[in-house]
């Protein structure tokens, strides 16, 4: 299992190599398949979602309202916020674009330090 923790130790390793800036990690969690995925790999997802930038439920349009507070209630201990996603809805997608947006803003203003190779 691995851990976004351990993710984000893995690409800053890579910076003695080669020179890049990685985003925000974001997990996506298959939204119809959460209570099974829950119940048979919950380590595994509190791992993915601890540590994350963001933390998406996807195809929330699938899920009815209860099983999305119950996904929330499970999350929350885990990530402060987990949001819905929605293609078939267009629900979400601007809070991803705007997340990743911030991050390269602060990229370009100097609050995300750029690795060069040496």
């Amino acid at each position: 299992m691995v851990t976004t923790g351990e993710l984000r130790a893995v690409a800053s390793m890579a910076l003695r190599d080669i020179s890049y800036e990685t985003g925000p990690f974001v997990t996506l969690i298959d939204g119809p398949s959460f209570e099974f995925t829950w119940s048979e790999r919950r380590n595994l997802i509190i791992a993915q979602v601890t540590g994350a930038d963001l933390v998406a439920v996807s195809r929330a349009d699938l899920l009815d309202a209860q099983l999305l507070e119950t996904a929330k209630d499970c999350l929350l201990p885990y990530t402060s916020h987990p949001i819905r996603i929605s293609a078939k809805e267009s629900r979400g997608i601007e809070t991803l674009v705007s997340v990743i947006q911030a991050a390269e803003r602060r990229v370009e203003h100097g609050f995300l330090k750029r690795e060069e190779k040496k």
